[in-house]
């Protein structure tokens, strides 16, 4: 693209294209694509603004719901062939299937919640409300409504995150992190971490410590996870129940740490 002045720019994407791949990428990933949205949403986050990357994780969550709706359809046509052809994804077995099957038998909406935090592929509660014969018009409302929160949480540490590695004077290394991570290179994304986590331990931010110390434990490392980091991640790196109770500790009860300690 030429201005005016004769000069070359680089054209980019509007906000407008972003929001649509978004959606695209959100219905092919409730599908038969593997590679999850939250990819382009830090992307966005990171690297575009915020405000696009809020809306594109709407975007990419009514993606989700309409990719569901066509699984929904394939289901009640194919039932065998969209199982067989779920199962030929990679990181999805008959192992995982019955996990879904029995988690959803124990309450749907529960384990369809869990699920988007626990990277459970969304397609496979699709899968589960055809065989249970759950209303489709409800499944998917709900989709939305478990899926967006997680979108937005994508995005949304990867927005703060690249604002204060900007803050720090590290700005250089938010398109490395995030290459870094998304690439898979554990190494390069513990170095990366452990350099910004110190800053981050004596700011004492619960967000952007629990941010860099999600990177660390995803890369491997064993190290003491700071009792103040926000829940979410703590829930990630220890587990609901040690998450439970490290929230129990935040509110310094006296009767809570005795019993605590007793092992109550």
């Amino acid at each position: 693209m030429v201005a005016a002045d004769g000069k070359k720019t680089e054209r980019r994407p509007s906000v407008v294209h972003w929001w649509l791949l978004a959606f695209v990428w959100g219905l092919a990933e409730a599908t038969l694509f593997f590679i999850v949205p939250d990819v382009l949403l830090t992307w966005i986050a990171a690297r575009v603004a915020r405000r696009t990357a809020v809306i594109a994780s709407v975007f990419a969550a009514l993606g989700a719901v309409a990719g569901a709706a066509i699984l929904l359809w394939w289901m009640r046509h194919d039932a065998a062939g969209v199982v067989s052809a779920v199962l030929a994804l990679p990181g999805i077995d008959g192992d995982l299937l019955a996990d879904v099957r029995g988690d959803v038998a124990q309450g749907w909406f529960r384990a369809l919640v869990v699920g988007a935090f626990s990277g459970v592929p969304y397609k496979l509660f699709a899968v589960q409300a055809s065989e249970t014969g759950l209303i489709a018009s409800v499944f998917l409302f709900a989709s939305f409504a478990a899926r967006l929160p997680r979108f937005l949480l994508a995005a949304l540490a990867a927005d703060l995150l690249a604002a204060r590695l900007r803050r720090w004077g590290r700005a250089g290394w938010v398109r490395p992190c995030w290459l870094i991570w998304w690439l898979g290179d554990a190494a390069g994304a513990l170095k990366q971490a452990k350099s910004a986590y110190p800053l981050a331990v004596d700011k004492q931010h619960p967000w952007i410590g629990g941010e860099l110390a999600f990177w660390r434990w995803r890369a491997g490392e064993a190290f003491d996870l700071p009792e103040w980091v926000a829940e979410p991640f703590a829930r990630h790196i220890l587990g609901e129940e040690a998450s439970r109770a490290l929230r129990l500790l935040r509110v310094r009860d006296p009767k809570v740490e005795a019993a605590l300690e007793r092992g109550d």
